[in-house]
């Protein structure tokens, strides 16, 4: 069996407090908030792609991923970037074989963004990653500060 759409509902919670229940409101449907044909792994999957060339898009999913509360805070690229990431990555050890190709498109496809260059360095090999590096610096977990 498949999961043919998804809604999500919403409440006031002043007006709750207000009349003593809630009333509820429809927030959206995936399907016609997304423009999606079917809910299945590859549409989802195109679906992040998209958001990730479209900030009008990926603003709509920002909206309703806070259920259109007037207090959330600002999403930035890093920020869509992550957002992205974790959708598409089902598994913490899988982020950076899906989120390599999302943090791209988000950085305007270019590989040579400002972040790897910074992470590589001047060079931009692949030899020297994030990875590599901060195994061989690795802050400890707890400092420990001596008085005399």
């Amino acid at each position: 069996r498949l999961v043919v759409d998804h809604e999500s509902w919403i409440m006031n919670l002043k007006e709750a407090n207000l009349y003593d229940y809630p009333i509820w409101y429809k927030l959206y449907t995936t399907r016609a908030a997304y423009n999606m044909k079917a809910l299945r792994p590859v549409d989802w999957s195109n679906l992040i792609d998209e958001m990730a060339n479209n900030q009008e898009l990926f603003d709509l999913y920002y909206k309703n991923y806070w259920k259109n509360s007037p207090i959330r805070p600002v999403c930035d690229a890093e920020c869509r970037k992550r957002m992205l990431c974790d959708c598409k990555s089902g598994r913490s050890h899988d982020r950076r074989h899906f989120c390599e190709d999302v943090e791209a498109k988000v950085d305007d496809g270019s590989s040579k963004s400002w972040k790897s260059w910074l992470y590589r360095g001047l060079t931009n090999s692949e030899e020297n990653t994030a990875e590599t590096t901060t195994e061989k610096w690795r802050v400890p977990d707890v400092l420990y500060i001596f008085r005399r």
